[in-house]
């Protein structure tokens, strides 16, 4: 039969269980039952609304991790996006502005042939 799988335990483990003996099976599922209800306290994720979460954000709203990360992907990508229109703009309205052939022969130096 199996030993206890905590290293300092050399009593014979419980049959079906987790290799614990009778005393740290015990000991475990004392633990089990403490975390499982402190989960239940723990307010929902505003999100998602299925996690789980202990971190607070914007006064006292609870958002769990994952959407926190997903948020942060997502405001990267829309400043990435205004960063692109606004420098879209910014060519178009120097295309406009080009008055005369000198003006649109240094406009297409300058957007055309550099690396911006």
């Amino acid at each position: 039969m199996a030993q206890c799988k905590l290293s300092n335990c050399r009593e014979e483990a419980v049959q079906g269980g987790k290799r614990y003996c009778a005393h740290h099976m015990a000991e475990y599922k004392r633990k089990q039952r403490e975390y499982l209800e402190v989960q239940k306290t723990l307010p929902n994720c505003i999100c998602c609304g299925e996690k789980l979460t202990k971190t607070a954000h914007d006064g006292g709203q609870t958002t769990c991790s994952d959407c926190i990360a997903k948020k942060e992907v997502l405001d990267r990508q829309l400043k990435r996006q205004a960063r692109i229109e606004a420098a879209f703009a910014e060519k178009m309205q120097a295309l406009d502005d080009a008055g005369s052939v000198d003006d649109l022969k240094s406009w297409i130096k300058r957007y055309m042939t550099s690396n911006t």
